[in-house]
């Protein structure tokens, strides 16, 4: 095994370069710690570079009130966010909350989500949620576009989007500028603990760290299992398709139908499990993509400009892991698939949390001990 020069050290390691593990690391330069930032470059297979930009809450934690909670507040925590990465960087993430809408095109669709909305503000509204039900002449009002097969929506103003794309290169720039390394490259293989800290073993080189915090996606499985901690997580395979460019812009986003920043839509979303690759088949995408024409019927005839497909990271309740894993003193992990959402969140306070710097702890209820509980 090749290794080259002496080992990189610092104060926290953070494995993978995504938008999770940047905003992580921008977040703990903020707070005076010396960060090395470990990504494997454009080999990565990033969900930060396969998704819509979508910053939502209102499907987020149904039954899981905490991670509801956790989505409206870094929702609340963006604009503030977005802000300080443009003074950093230059860089406008293209952040807007204009409000969100999750439409129903038949009335039994409009009463099940009644339902959903109705136990999610029972349990947040007292945090501040807001989530209600419209009709179609409501949705007209916001959404002009918007088709007659809608029956009814439910609408947030909490939700909003940004340029994912954008996002990455502003969390990257922001690193180095606050003093931050970023080790392009090959993938960690294993971390190894011992008394003085952590070794993190590369087929390069090695790198030295009182703190790891892996962030490293679907990847993270692998690492985890080093030190000997079985991590429940699989790669989901989603696809959507992009547009031409539509003049105007929507006055509000909808759900699987979004403008971008651009004037392109965004359609569809596909959930595939054992997905053995990438390609792109337009057979699972479809039906998604039917649906999101009857939501805004002006995209019949738009031409599409490429497809896309990216693996999301989900564990068995689909919720977040964050924290210390097994024994592994100082290795904590933060994986999630809504890491556009929780952007915010991982670069404001999550680093506090993971430091022991904070006093406020929202993150318990998404320890990796609930799956040996539920087992």
């Amino acid at each position: 095994m090749r290794r080259d020069g002496n080992p990189i050290t610092a104060d926290i390691a953070v494995i993978g370069g995504g938008v999770t593990g940047a905003a992580i690391a921008y977040g703990l330069l903020r707070r005076s710690r010396q960060v090395v930032l470990l990504d494997e470059g454009d080999m990565a297979l990033r969900a930060s570079r396969g998704n819509g930009g979508l910053v939502w809450v209102q499907n987020k934690g149904l039954r899981c009130p905490a991670y509801t909670r956790l989505s409206l507040r870094s929702s609340l925590l963006w604009d503030r966010f977005s802000e300080d990465l443009k003074q950093d960087t230059g860089i406008d993430v293209a952040y807007e909350r204009r409000g969100g809408l999750q439409c129903c095109l038949s009335t039994s669709e409009a009463e099940t989500r009644a339902g959903q909305v109705r136990e999610m503000m029972a349990a947040c509204s007292g945090d501040g949620l807001d989530i209600r039900m419209i009709d179609h002449d409501e949705i007209k009002a916001l959404e002009p576009r918007i088709g007659a097969d809608v029956v009814a929506a439910s609408y947030s103003p909490h939700d909003g989007a940004a340029d994912p794309i954008k996002l990455l290169r502003a969390l990257h720039a922001a690193i180095l500028t606050r003093g931050g390394q970023i080790v392009s490259g090959p993938s960690v293989e294993a971390i190894e603990c011992n008394g003085d800290g952590h070794v993190l073993r590369r087929n390069d080189r090695c790198v030295e760290a009182g703190q790891v915090i892996v962030a490293a996606g679907n990847g993270t499985r692998a690492l985890a299992e080093t030190v000997g901690v079985h991590l429940p997580i699989r790669p989901q395979k989603g696809q959507a398709i992009i547009t031409e460019r539509f003049e105007g812009h929507q006055k509000v986003f909808v759900i699987k139908a979004r403008q971008t920043n651009y004037g392109h839509f965004i359609l569809g979303s596909s959930i595939e499990e054992d997905a053995p690759d990438l390609g792109t088949d337009l057979g699972y995408i479809a039906p998604s993509v039917a649906r999101s024409l009857r939501i805004l019927p002006i995209l019949r005839h738009a031409r599409v400009l490429r497809t896309w497909a990216a693996y999301r990271v989900m564990t068995p309740d689909s919720f977040p892991i964050y924290g210390q894993i097994g024994d592994a003193e100082g290795v904590q992990v933060a994986i999630c698939h809504s890491g556009i959402t929780l952007a915010a969140f991982h670069a404001l306070e999550l680093p506090g949390i993971l430091t022991g710097a904070a006093s406020v702890d929202p993150i318990t209820p998404f320890a990796a001990t609930r799956f040996k509980e539920a087992a």
